[in-house]
């Protein structure tokens, strides 16, 4: 399958990696897949948003085809009405645009799926030494999204979605797993695949490109996470709470 992939980071060149390995041509194509962030800034999302392509073109970020993430999506409606959602994570020294990136999608994906819109306030804020905190406020609840930066151990993730019935927590040291209130959830086992690709799996991105590819070749929209347009969101989010912006008013709204 031609396909054009957009990006110059490392998380590019392991989409390029793994596209090849499914046997697919990156060298061109009018079908485009844009490796996450969409951009630096949100006047660069919207330039690309405008700008022409001939074929389909999805925006790609693997964390949210990791197996226990999907099995988190899938189960976020059980937990009912939200009350708390937070991420924390342990990232070496970067752009909080680059090492947030995924934790504010995922909650912002969470909260769009269980029927909240847009966080109407953001904001940043240093909570300790080498610790950045950025808070989206919902109505009725607050994401929190919290980075230590720290260059020398392995980076990790946590993840939890909070409501009134119960709650989901992911881990992902020193192995990926899911918990719905305190309980191991089994993950479903994956089939063998070749050595050199299971790191490209565990991270989300071999299903990540099946699923797009899928979407591409039966000419089927993708969910709304894989759109330029929420690609925007999550850029436009970052760059409110550094600028201390505060107010979060997307222009681009979900379809």
């Amino acid at each position: 399958m031609p396909v054009d992939i957009w990006g110059d980071s490392p998380l590019a060149e392991a989409t390029v990696f793994g596209a090849r390995s499914l046997g697919w041509d990156v060298t061109t194509g009018a079908d485009v897949i844009a490796v996450a962030p969409l951009a630096s800034t949100v006047a660069e999302c919207d330039a690309l948003i405008a700008r022409p392509t001939a074929g389909k073109r999805a925006f790609a970020w693997p964390t949210v085809s990791v197996t226990a993430v999907q099995q988190m999506i899938a189960r976020c409606h059980s937990v009912g009405p939200l009350t708390n959602l937070s991420s924390r994570s342990t990232r070496p020294q970067s752009s909080l645009l680059t090492a947030a990136h995924d934790q504010v999608a995922l909650l912002l994906l969470v909260a769009q799926i269980n029927g909240h819109g847009a966080p109407t306030e953001v904001s940043l804020r240093s909570t300790a030494e080498r610790v950045d905190q950025l808070v989206m406020r919902f109505e009725g609840f607050a994401a929190a999204v919290e980075v230590t930066w720290d260059n020398a151990v392995t980076p990790s993730l946590d993840v939890q979605v909070a409501g009134t019935d119960g709650v989901l927590r992911i881990e992902t040291d020193p192995s990926t797993q899911l918990e719905q209130n305190g309980a191991l959830v089994p993950l479903p086992r994956p089939a063998a695949i070749a050595p050199e690709l299971q790191p490209l799996r565990d991270t989300g991105i071999i299903n990540m490109l099946q699923t797009i590819g899928a979407a591409f070749h039966d000419d089927r929209p993708l969910a709304h996470a894989f759109s330029f347009e929420f690609g925007r969101s999550v850029v436009a989010i970052i760059e409110a709470a550094e600028t201390g912006a505060g107010v979060f008013r997307p222009t681009q709204r979900p379809r």
